[in-house]
């Protein structure tokens, strides 16, 4: 009845949370947050409304289209099959541009920590180890995937608890200091 899945839903929801707390959290927040200010809790609010109305959805697609594709399979049965194509296209562009950012906002730490690396070569580095990890497998990445998402959680989890005891109201004041703009940017 054909070949059996290796990934676990475990898996697969790791993936997805391995990417958002990558580039989403790590990298990109630090950049909203100069441009957003306090408001910045409303520009995830935002992102937050966006990323569930898309899970709703890819689950919906998935429901009507259940064959394994994502978005490729769901643009060519929804659409046409050059629809599908263009959208598998932008989907691995876009793939692409993500893993980049990541890369560069980690060039960026180490050669903080390393300050006679250049964050080019720390982005390097990263893009190599990244390619060399995806050879190992499938399983054997995810369960790498798994251990980095635990320990990117725990991370955020501590922050968080770090953070809090020395929250100041007065912090959020002017709340929007680059108005709507600043929430949108």
């Amino acid at each position: 009845s054909g070949p059996k899945p290796r990934l676990s839903l475990f898996d697969a929801i790791n993936i997805s949370l391995g990417s958002i707390t990558g580039a989403g959290i790590f990298v990109i927040l630090g950049a909203a947050a100069a441009v957003a200010g306090p408001s910045l809790i409303l520009s995830v609010f935002i992102a937050a409304m966006v990323s569930l109305m898309t899970a709703f959805s890819a689950a919906e697609l998935s429901r009507i289209y259940p064959r394994s594709g994502g978005v490729y399979l769901f643009a060519r049965e929804a659409i046409s099959g050059f629809t599908g194509f263009l959208v598998g296209w932008i989907w691995l562009f876009s793939n692409i541009v993500s893993g980049a950012t990541v890369a560069v906002g980690f060039g960026y730490y180490l050669a903080y920590f390393l300050p006679h690396l250049p964050a080019s070569v720390g982005a390097g580095l990263v893009i190599v180890s990244a390619v060399l990890i995806q050879l190992l497998g499938a399983k054997e990445s995810s369960r790498l995937n798994n251990l980095l998402v635990l320990f990117k959680i725990g991370v955020l989890l501590f922050f968080a608890a770090a953070a809090f005891p020395h929250f100041r109201g007065t912090n959020l004041r002017p709340f929007m200091p680059f108005g709507l703009r600043g929430v949108w940017a």
